[in-house]
């Protein structure tokens, strides 16, 4: 994934015996990734342009969430000066 000039590299591992179970966010094992942007509005018009990402409806507290193409959720954060 890159966005304002910066790439993150995000991985999905995949073994013949792996289980696909989709854990919820209280669910031992997840795990909180948070990215912060300087212009939030922007990053969100670049996600929802992302045919392999969901995004979801941005909160009045600066943040929203997208979900990858294997589910992952990824905070998006206004960066606060």
């Amino acid at each position: 994934m890159q966005y304002g000039g910066r790439k993150i590299e995000l991985v999905q591992w995949s073994t013949p015996d792996q289980q696909n179970v989709h854990l919820k966010p209280s669910d031992i094992g997840v795990a909180h990734l948070a990215i912060t942007v300087a212009n939030l509005e922007e990053a969100l018009k670049y996600f929802a342009e992302q045919s392999d990402v969901k995004v979801r409806e941005l909160s009045p507290l600066g943040f929203f969430y997208i979900t990858t193409s294997w589910g992952m959720e990824i905070q998006i954060r206004k960066q606060k000066f």
